[in-house]
């Protein structure tokens, strides 16, 4: 079960009490990280972050892996490794 640690910004971080976060995931993608955080933690995290007509992130928000950008890796379904942040 990979940690990793998330950091949120602005309003996001809002959403989740808190600017950076641990978090044990059996998920293995990007994608499954957001479902769960909007599982465990709140359901407006995925709203707000993911365009629902599209399920894609929003243009005006960015996630990172260890500093790159996830539309130059595999944007949503982008595996996540053991001690990465988000």
């Amino acid at each position: 079960m990979p940690k990793v640690t998330v950091r949120a910004f602005a309003t996001l971080n809002g959403l989740l009490g808190s600017k950076t976060m641990d978090v044990f995931t059996l998920g293995s993608t990007i994608r499954e990280l957001i479902d769960l955080i909007a599982t465990e933690y709140n359901p407006q995290f995925k709203d707000r972050l993911i365009d629902p007509k599209k399920g894609e992130v929003h243009k005006f928000y960015r996630i990172l892996i260890n500093g790159r950008d996830i539309d130059f890796l595999d944007i949503l379904e982008t595996k996540m490794k053991e001690g990465n942040i988000y």
